[in-house]
This record gives C-alpha cells, sequence and structure tokens, in this order.
C-alpha cells in the first residue's frame, strides 16, 4: 500500500492505468477503444486506362549524332525534343543550335524537310525573342524544300 492524494491509502492495484488510455485536453479519460489501431491492408492505386503514361527520358541534343541521323530520324528527333522543351528535358538553347546548324537539313528529303519546318513553326512559342528572329530570317531545317 502506498499514499495516494490526499493522504488517502490507495492499493497498487488501483494505481495501474490501463495499457491503452485515451486522456482528453482535460486530462480526463475518454471512451476506450478496446483495441490499438492497426493497419490491416494498404491500397494500391492503379493508373487510369484512358490516362497516357508519358515518362520520357531526356532528348539526346549531341549536334554531332544529330547530324548523322538520316532524314527521317532527324525529324523523329526534332519532335521529340520540342515536346521535351516545355518540361526542361532538353534545353532550348541546344535545340536551337542543331535546327540553326548548316548540316541539319542536308540530306532530308522533301517530305521530311517539310514535316520538320512546320513543326518547328508550330512550336516558335518555345523559343525566346531573338531566336524566333533568327529562324524567321535563316529558313529552319527543311524549309530549302518548300
Amino acid at each position: 500500500m502506498s499514499q495516494g492524494f490526499g493522504g488517502a491509502r490507495v492499493s497498487q492495484a488501483d494505481t495501474k492505468q490501463k495499457e491503452f488510455t485515451t486522456i482528453n485536453k482535460d486530462g480526463q479519460t475518454v471512451g476506450e477503444p478496446g483495441l490499438p489501431a492497426t493497419v490491416t491492408a494498404r491500397r494500391q492505386h492503379r493508373p487510369q486506362k484512358g490516362a497516357p503514361v508519358t515518362d520520357e527520358a531526356p532528348v539526346s541534343c549531341d549536334l554531332r549524332l544529330t547530324l548523322k541521323m538520316p532524314g527521317s530520324g532527324k525529324a523523329e528527333w526534332l519532335e521529340k525534343a520540342l515536346r521535351a522543351m516545355p518540361s526542361g528535358k532538353a534545353k532550348v538553347q541546344d535545340v536551337f543550335n542543331i535546327v540553326t546548324h548548316p548540316k541539319f537539313a542536308s540530306g532530308v528529303a522533301e517530305k521530311y524537310g517539310k514535316k520538320m519546318f512546320q513543326t518547328v513553326a508550330e512550336n516558335m512559342d518555345l523559343f525566346s525573342d531573338k531566336q524566333r528572329i533568327t529562324l524567321s530570317r535563316r529558313r529552319p531545317s527543311g524549309q530549302a524544300h518548300c
């Protein structure tokens, strides 16, 4: 036996608290839940079928590799690069340097050249003002075929 509050004797069995108690802001015990909370299952969300997964890798902006590509490869690269520019997976300056290189349009068939020119024209807003002026003056990749 030990002394409790106010000198009253209290047995140790009475002073033991239950293992799980919930106390409110006033320090009073609130309804006992009985069992501790446990997670019994974790839900895994499945991707929606209609939503396309666009987790593209960064586009290579190596001038030498790009110049070695065939005409159709250059057209595909240009489309990928222009799509990757807004998300930062391709640098605007690198793409601009490749597109304005004199050898970029060499060896490109007329149909690919027109497609490339149209693609650049549709995405002019991705380039800076100075780059737009240069692109409009220089006739970028493929316009020589038009």
